[in-house]
């Protein structure tokens, strides 16, 4: 694959991982769903945009090439979170994609 010259576009694209937006492992590793929400309000505020599954697997493919800022979200947990209620609450608030 043949890199553009394009400043506007990503080169690498940042894995942001979560366990869950809800989890306590102990004092020092821990999520609520208010911290995630504000992240991922961050994230929106500073012009991040979360890349599709689709999009990523373009872009390891050499078929997209995704604006600078591009990210994507991971749960490593392997649960579908879109059949849990804080979950799907959570990512919908968001409107950002995430993968499992």
């Amino acid at each position: 694959m043949t890199l553009p010259g394009d400043s506007s576009l990503a080169l690498r694209i940042p894995a942001i991982e979560y366990h869950d937006t809800e989890y306590k492992g102990g004092q020092t590793v821990q999520m609520t769903t208010a911290w995630f929400l504000a992240q991922l309000q961050w994230l929106s505020e500073n012009g991040y945009h979360a890349l599709s599954n689709e999009e990523i697997l373009r872009f390891v493919q050499g078929e997209y090439q995704p604006p600078k800022r591009s990210c994507f979200l991971r749960f490593d947990v392997g649960i579908d979170y879109r059949m849990q209620p804080d979950g799907s609450l959570v990512m919908a608030k968001s409107s950002y994609y995430c993968t499992l």
